[in-house]
């Protein structure tokens, strides 16, 4: 499995990487010409919809005689049909986020920095059993409806709805959670505005079925 020499490490720490041979390539060389001395010349692969178009072209300029097909296209059935092993560890995944934010909500908010509380929420989701902490959002007051925003130097203050987005992977399995937490009692017009979501997303969960259509 070829990654750049700086990840060498968090790759080899990996779960499941164990069975592989992880080669890395120096900043500035590319692992082009590399991946193709391990493919055949003429053989098809799969690759992820996602892939860039920068890498995928470099790879068929440094392998002229190989082919590539969409992973949805290739493999429709495994990502339609779940075995248990695929359905618990995403779960697992989830309720250990779940389990970070309720932590989170025991930490001291009013009178710190958005940079001060981020790394304690990235401690928390570590804590709750994931390996790899891609970034942990504290957005106050404003800074919640910033949708780039990551932890910034306000100043949180009692009254403040706080936006914390925690996101990281567990056993190879992504958890991105979102929730805004208000800083003292909210007002009147706060819990409106919470009851009126709150019932938003409980008919849309509700709505949720097999070969529903939406109406709107």
């Amino acid at each position: 499995m070829p990654v750049p020499a700086d990840e060498r490490p968090v790759a080899e720490q990996a779960a499941g990487v164990g069975a592989l041979s992880v080669a890395a390539w120096a900043e500035g060389a590319g692992p082009y010409a590399r991946l193709a001395k391990w493919l055949f010349p003429n053989g098809g692969y799969g690759a992820p919809d996602m892939t860039w178009a920068r890498d995928l072209l470099a790879l068929q300029r440094a392998a002229p005689g190989t082919s590539y097909l969409a992973m949805t296209e290739a493999l429709p059935m495994l990502r339609a049909v779940m075995d248990t092993f695929e359905v618990e560890r995403p779960a697992a995944a989830v309720a250990a986020s779940d389990a970070a934010y309720e932590a989170a909500l025991g930490l001291c908010f009013a009178g710190r920095r958005e940079s001060e509380v981020a790394p304690d929420v990235a401690r928390l989701l570590a804590e709750n059993g994931h390996q790899v902490v891609a970034f942990a959002v504290v957005g106050a007051g404003p800074d919640g409806a910033d949708p780039r925003h990551g932890a910034g130097e306000r100043v949180i203050a009692d009254g403040d709805m706080v936006v914390l987005d925690l996101v990281g992977l567990r056993d190879g399995y992504g958890s991105n959670s979102g929730r805004t937490v208000h800083v003292g009692p909210p007002s009147a017009e706060e819990r409106k505005v919470h009851g009126g979501v709150r019932e938003a997303q409980q008919a849309a969960s509700e709505a949720v079925r097999p070969g529903a259509v939406s109406e709107a």
